[in-house]
């Protein structure tokens, strides 16, 4: 496997309307490209672990960091500007219909960002912080706080309803975010509760729980949810009825199929996962925890391989981009893998990889938790 680095762009006054970078592609020979880094919020050595996401938006790449500043990134790397915010960072960003990108900080506050003039729209006051990712609702976004809360707020930060959920123990540094199908939402507390609510006015639908037992003292021991539900439309587990499914990913625990009509119980792997399975077709694709990719045939939920990827080593992913399965690594390390779980290239980066890549038009951006944005290929 072989990794090879481009040095960063010398200068950095490349225009948006350029083409992607040239002579960068990933071909058939594995190998896997950095085009560039930069240093998100200039943190000090001994500052917290970073979690925060990018969106893409309008050709640039938006994030908030630490520094309490939303960066914005041009195509070649380049910042090209900066907006404060009241405090750090550690929300994934979302870039809405209309333009406008939402962050978090770590004070409860949401913000709408206009990427274009780079300028503060609104600022919405929570009682509780997010780590998760917001996710879109037709014009709307939904976001999901560390005190099992979830909010349909209105592209102009309007809040429009809220549902409460079960408060847990222990948690992690990292969250789950609501999925939307078919005018419901579907989401899953830290604690394993998953529930199905009504989007227009957030009722709720139905609730399971889903972790036996959920007690724990120390973070060994800990099982969480900490990944996104997945909804599968038509799966028959073991010669039974084709029903639509909510892949639920347990942290330490396993990976669940439950009914989407009210949430019972219908399969199990024992997988552990930090970020969301992918759906490839009719295949399944999931990240262990303890290093291991797995393939599931997504219709009958029969595994169809599993495969050591990094031993022992906690994995992130997948994500889709360029014909390929990325997974980012605890140990820095960046896997390019076939659909048939072959490595195909590898690169490192100089922090853990804690959550899944980001795709975009331009190539795969990766954040480690040092602070650091990469761009890759």
């Amino acid at each position: 496997m072989i990794v090879a680095r481009l040095p960063a762009p010398l200068f950095g006054a490349l225009l948006l309307s350029l083409a992607p970078l040239t002579g960068c592609a990933t071909s058939g020979d594995g190998v896997v490209r950095e085009l560039w880094r930069v240093d998100l919020d200039h943190r000090s050595p001994q500052s917290a672990y970073g979690y925060s996401l990018p969106a893409n938006a309008n050709g640039l790449l938006v994030a908030a960091g630490q520094d309490a500043r939303v960066h914005f990134f041009d195509r070649s790397g380049r910042e090209v500007r900066r907006i404060a915010i009241e405090a750090a960072s550690e929300s994934g960003a979302l870039t809405l219909r209309g333009g406008t990108v939402v962050v978090g900080d770590i004070k409860g506050n949401l913000y709408g960002i206009d990427p274009v003039a780079g300028t503060r729209l609104w600022r919405t006051k929570l009682d509780s912080i997010f780590l998760g990712t917001p996710q879109p609702i037709g014009n709307d976004f939904l976001i999901q706080t560390i005190d099992s809360r979830i909010y349909r707020i209105g592209e102009n930060g309007e809040k429009r309803w809220s549902y409460t959920g079960p408060l847990g123990g222990m948690t992690m540094h990292v969250g789950s975010s609501p999925q939307v199908a078919d005018g419901r939402i579907y989401a899953l507390f830290g604690n394993g509760d998953l529930v199905a609510l009504n989007g227009d006015n957030g009722d709720l639908l139905w609730r399971r729980q889903l972790i036996l037992d959920a007690s724990a003292t120390v973070l060994s021991e800990l099982r969480t949810a900490v990944a996104d539900p997945l909804l599968l439309s038509g799966f028959a587990y073991e010669g039974r009825e084709s029903m639509p499914v909510l892949i639920a990913p347990i942290y330490q625990g396993e990976m669940l199929a439950a009914s989407a009509a009210d949430g019972s119980r219908v399969a199990a792997w024992n997988l552990s996962l930090k970020s969301a399975p992918l759906l490839h077709g009719a295949t399944l694709y999931a990240a262990d925890s303890n290093g291991a990719l797995a393939a599931i045939d997504a219709k009958s939920g029969q595994l169809l391989w599993k495969k050591t990827v990094a031993a022992n080593v906690e994995l992130n992913g997948p994500v889709e981009h360029g014909g390929a399965l990325w997974l980012g690594a605890a140990d820095g390390t960046l896997f390019k893998i076939d659909f048939e779980g072959k490595v195909l290239g590898t690169a490192k980066v100089e922090g853990q990889i804690d959550r899944a890549p980001l795709a975009t038009p331009d190539g795969l951006v990766v954040r480690d938790h040092l602070g650091t944005l990469y761009l890759f290929q």
